[in-house]
């Protein structure tokens, strides 16, 4: 029949469109900038670096399927029901496994909790990191300013420490 997935046929048309443009990409980019023989391109660097641009470009050309991420909107476009196989290799309608005691006791707001308290420990580390690139010595004194610092911040999270000079420091040192 061909009226049966005539409105996906013209996006599979495009998707097959894009692959073989990447892949004619590929071969003019490998043609311009690769000089090695052809049975050691998979070692060039500069062929690699073709291979990830090519699949940057087809990633973004393949754009118009992302529509189909989108929860409950796969249903309605293609009309279908999602199934699964079940242990015995037969197709069936797709349903979630009835979780075992320990899982529900991982699971509910304990779940939520750990995973809050996670988010919260990364934010305060990126304020850490932020308060040190600004210069503050005082801990826990922070400026909304240092949330961006410590999350652009380059190089190691702690600065190395600064060797006192001999007789300066309050602690012993053993020579």
């Amino acid at each position: 029949d061909l009226a049966a997935g005539g409105r996906l046929r013209s996006l599979l048309s495009w998707d097959l469109a894009c692959f073989a443009g990447s892949l004619l990409l590929l071969g003019l980019l490998t043609a311009g900038t690769c000089r090695s023989p052809w049975h050691s391109l998979a070692w060039d660097p500069q062929f690699n670096a073709n291979v990830f641009w090519c699949c940057v470009v087809y990633s973004i050309l393949s754009m118009p399927w992302a529509v189909f991420i989108v929860p409950g909107l796969k249903t309605v476009l293609t009309h279908v029901n999602t199934t699964g196989y079940n242990v015995h290799g037969v197709c069936v309608p797709f349903a979630l496994t009835a979780p075992t005691s320990s899982e529900e006791e991982d699971s509910g707001w304990t779940v939520h909790v750990n995973r809050v308290a996670k988010t919260a420990a990364k934010v305060f580390r990126l304020l850490e990191r932020g308060r040190e690139s600004r210069g503050s010595e005082a801990p826990g004194e922070y400026e909304v300013k240092d949330f961006f610092r410590g999350l652009f911040r380059r190089g190691p999270h702690r600065p190395a420490p600064s060797e006192p000079e001999l007789g300066t420091s309050a602690e012993p040192r053993f020579v």
